[in-house]
């Protein structure tokens, strides 16, 4: 083995002519497995395309302090250093990578390695199917709401702008920049490109955001700046596997911050429930092997070759995992093809990445999880991520990527337009906290200019018509000045749980509350009906309201002081035929306290109506 130093040495003498270096700089012993690492994998990655500067993670470690706190060491003994961003005890930056050694000769510095990366979740004709032709053709398009694409490239979006895309349409590309200046083209992916296409068939009067991320401090910066660009929606058809899988970690975090600013995030569940395996490490024989079954140590597949295959493995130790360690091993015909254990030596993360190109035609290909470290009992995760399938030993349930594992994210499935049934790859819930998952599947296999001549499908193409019929839901919500408001998130995922229609044939576990369905068009002032809120008067404890009108279905009444700000709110059943509801506000607030005498307002609103009056409380 060599190291980072040596690899490019040799890399530079080979374009050069001249000579490789005879000595290696001294590294610090404790993070040699990091150079390794980074020598063997970018020194690849470098010769094939990548110029300088390089692009590496700090961790600060278990033990450490905020990532931050090493931000004026590194910069002081690492002259070429830029540092890009950080949250928490992990920090990107570029450096030089002949000063390498420098920056994992601080001591401070508990590991370095390549920032993980997300994949993109590929493997319309569904407006008509999902009701959006109904809101387009009354004049609700979704204007005034913002809707983000967050995904990895958006090759050909320019040549769309006008067209297939809104001609003001914003555009910012954190991949490989966290400061919003990098490529916009992930590298060459349309990915993002087709999903914004569909955003914009569903809701064509929405704004549009399209903003690229290729690891977890550039997402960070990417959410960041669409908060403060006040989006609506992000619209997510990225899997990342770096992490519990439990809706904890740092990819959670940077999503909670979008969510507390009141962000609908919509992700895609993922394309893994024919490429997934999980399960307790078991090795009967004592031989350091997983045993999938009895007496059987592998998964086999055949393999046409030519195209690479990637294979992650995580495990329940998070995040630090320097006591117990697993690797992934692929046979081709028998033989040794290749280990991860070469990249992850010494790698203290419970993640496991496996790429490799099949060197045959027609090969079967084994793939094997090692104990390399430690004794601790653990529950492996294995994801196939090329788009290939684990054809033996494979489980649908469990199989949601992150963040789509998210308690307060918005998970989608797939089903085929048209067909109504569910994706048979579409991921299958409950995550391993136990929360049931995908909420509702939307239509895949549909037509877009950057996807053609094929069909584009998938959950990734799925999850951007959900994203655009809530913004449909959200822009046809009536103004009223004082008066004006929004749905919240939990009341978009009750109008969305209440209209879905059922899948056939459906699993479960994939999809809690079946097919993309919008609820009937909320009104414009000249189709609503005449809807009444009226109080009994005097206005005593307790106050006695009916709405007259009213529609059949869900609905909410917010109690409001003058300044706005919500006193008290009560949902709404409202039974089919009824003409009119009555209720009573005991007159406390939500803290249980007694609403103090004076002025206040009141709305009510619903799927097709909305109402709203006024009350004077007294003492």
């Amino acid at each position: 083995m060599g190291t980072w130093i040596l690899l490019l040495g040799l890399l530079a003498a080979s374009a050069s002519g001249a000579a490789p270096a005879e000595s290696v700089p001294p590294v610090h012993p404790r993070c040699q497995p990091a150079l390794w690492r980074l020598g063997l994998l970018e020194a690849r990655t470098l010769a094939a395309s990548a110029p300088p500067p390089l692009r590496v993670r700090i961790d600060a470690g278990p033990d450490g302090e905020a990532a931050a706190a090493l931000r004026a060491t590194c910069e002081l003994r690492v002259s070429s250093l830029r540092w890009e961003g950080h949250r928490g005890r992990w920090a990107q930056v570029t450096l030089a990578p002949e000063q390498l050694s420098d920056l994992v000769a601080i001591e401070e510095i508990y590991y370095v390695s390549q920032p993980p990366r997300p994949h993109p979740l590929v493997v319309s004709e569904g407006l008509e199917e999902i009701g959006a032709s109904a809101y387009i053709t009354a004049g609700q398009g979704g204007a005034g709401i913002k809707v983000a694409v967050l995904d990895i490239g958006f090759t050909g979006a320019h040549a769309l702008l006008g067209s297939e895309l809104p001609a003001d349409t914003r555009m910012r590309a954190f991949y490989g920049s966290p400061a919003g200046q990098g490529d916009l083209s992930g590298g060459g992916s349309a990915h993002g490109t087709a999903c914004a296409e569909i955003v914009h068939d569903v809701a064509p009067e929405a704004a549009l955001y399209l903003v690229n991320a290729n690891s977890a401090t550039e997402l960070d910066a990417a959410v960041r700046w669409l908060r403060e660009e006040g989006v609506d929606i992000i619209s997510h058809s990225v899997g990342w596997f770096f992490g519990p899988g439990d809706g904890t970690g740092t990819l959670h975090e940077i999503v909670g911050g979008a969510i507390d600013d009141e962000i609908v995030w919509v992700n895609a569940a993922g394309n893994q429930a024919q490429a997934y395996w999980e399960g307790d490490f078991t090795d009967t024989d004592s031989d350091g092997w997983h045993e999938f079954a009895p007496g059987d140590a592998s998964i086999t597949a055949s393999h046409g070759g030519g195209d690479a295959v990637t294979y992650v493995l995580t495990w329940d130790r998070w995040p630090y995992s320097s006591d117990l360690a697993f690797d992934l091993e692929v046979r081709e015909n028998g033989l040794p093809g290749a280990s991860s254990f070469a990249d992850y030596a010494g790698y203290p993360y419970a993640y496991r990445e496996l790429d490799y190109t099949p060197r045959r035609t027609d090969s079967r290909l084994d793939v094997r999880i090692q104990r390399t470290a430690g004794s601790a009992p653990a529950h492996l995760r294995l994801f196939r991520v090329d788009g290939g399938a684990l054809p033996e030993h494979g489980l649908s349930q469990g199989s949601i990527v992150l963040p789509a594992d998210g308690a307060h994210v918005l998970s989608v499935g797939a089903y085929r337009v048209g067909e109504g049934f569910l994706e048979e790859f579409s991921s299958r819930g409950p995550t391993l906290a136990g929360i049931a998952k995908p909420e509702i599947c939307g239509p895949d296999a549909v037509s877009t200019a950057s996807s053609v001549p094929g069909l584009f499908a998938g959950t990734s193409a799925a999850c951007p018509h959900v994203a655009g019929a809530l913004a449909l839901l959200l822009g046809a919500i009536p103004e009223g000045g004082f008066f004006d408001f929004r749905w919240s998130a939990p009341e978009l995922r009750t109008l969305l749980r209440r209209s879905a229609a059922a899948l056939d044939g459906s699993d479960p576990n994939g999809s809690l509350w079946g097919a993309l369905r919008l609820p009937p068009l909320i009104s414009t002032a000249a189709a609503q009906p005449e809807v009444r809120l009226c109080f009994a008067a005097p206005h005593t404890r307790p106050v006695h309201w009916r709405l007259e009108g009213v529609r059949p279905g869900h609905g909410w009444l917010e109690i409001v002081d003058v300044l706005g700000r919500r006193v008290a709110r009560q949902p709404l059943r409202i039974a089919r035929g009824a003409a009119e509801i009555r209720g009573v506000w005991d007159g406390r607030m939500a803290n249980g306290r007694r609403a103090v005498p004076g002025p206040y307002y009141a709305r009510a609103w619903g799927a097709g109506w909305h109402a709203r009056g006024r009350l004077l409380l007294l003492p």
